[in-house]
């Protein structure tokens, strides 16, 4: 397996980098000009494509899909913009192009990212499948990241302040965080997606 993620936004491929690195131990490759993304695509064996540069998306689409037609041994996954917008004027879309919404929470886009690299219930993880946050950590997460401290995080969850600490720990290993900006940073990252 050998992946190609096709950004400008360095924020955006770390977020990826990371969602990515946690389902495989495979090397990821970036590339920042996606006008070169056929010639990249010419010299090497790439096995997916994630396209995230919205500028590309809106202003390429049909180069995307005649790409994608092109290259029918490479999965392609267009994260971002409006769906329609994107396939508005395209009247077949290839097999091997799938679109994720930029709106996703990061659960939902690992769970998506999953599929799209054929993980699904396979022997391929990293070890890391304990990133995904649980129901009650994703409510801490949230609280967090929106600036609440442990006192009101408990209070409003009606739970121990300890067992916020506990869970902030968890959330902090988990997400490989060292501070509350590195989780606003990664929040965002996915966003950006």
């Amino acid at each position: 397996m050998k992946i190609l993620i096709v950004n400008k936004s360095l924020i955006s491929n770390i977020g990826l980098r990371e969602v990515i690195s946690s389902l495989v131990v495979k090397k990821v490759d970036f590339l920042s000009h996606p006008e070169l993304l056929e010639s990249k695509l010419v010299d090497s064996n790439y096995t997916h494509v994630v396209i995230s540069d919205p500028q590309f998306l809106a202003t390429s689409p049909s180069q995307i899909f005649n790409i994608a037609e092109r290259y029918t041994q490479v999965k392609f996954m267009l994260i971002g913009l409006d769906k329609f917008q994107l396939f508005e004027h395209m009247s077949n879309t290839p097999s091997n192009l799938i679109y994720v919404d930029d709106q996703i929470n990061f659960n939902s886009f690992r769970k998506e990212m999953e599929n799209f690299l054929g993980l699904t219930g396979m022997g391929e993880m990293n070890g890391k499948s304990d990133a995904i946050l649980s129901n009650g950590q994703t409510k801490v997460f949230e609280y967090l990241i929106s600036g609440y401290r442990t006192k009101q995080i408990a209070e409003r969850l009606n739970i121990k302040q300890n067992t916020v600490s506990t869970v902030k720990k968890v959330i902090y290993k988990k997400l490989n965080a060292k501070s509350v900006v590195d989780l606003i940073e990664y929040n965002n990252s996915y966003q950006a997606l």
